[in-house]
């Protein structure tokens, strides 16, 4: 917790320390989130036979629980 807010931390930000990380911040009861791996696979055939590569299938979704709470905020910030 920070100043009452409930800190997430995830790897798939956007941005970078030049123009600023995409957050958003919001009321516990806003919105849900789900997200889920469906698949994880490493191919094994390249061109040129050079290494292996890693794919996955990764879904995500949000709703807003309760369309008469609109409590978020998005900000721009550099860390």
């Amino acid at each position: 917790m920070l100043d009452g807010f409930k800190i997430f931390q995830s790897n798939r930000l956007t941005g970078d320390n030049t123009n600023g990380f995409r957050v958003i911040a919001g009321h516990t009861n806003w919105m849900t989130m789900a997200e889920k791996l469906l698949e994880a696979d490493i191919e094994e055939v390249l061109i040129g036979d050079f290494g292996s590569a890693y794919k996955d299938l990764f879904v995500y979704g949000s709703k807003v629980t309760d369309t008469r709470r609109h409590f978020a905020a998005e900000g721009f910030w550099l860390f």
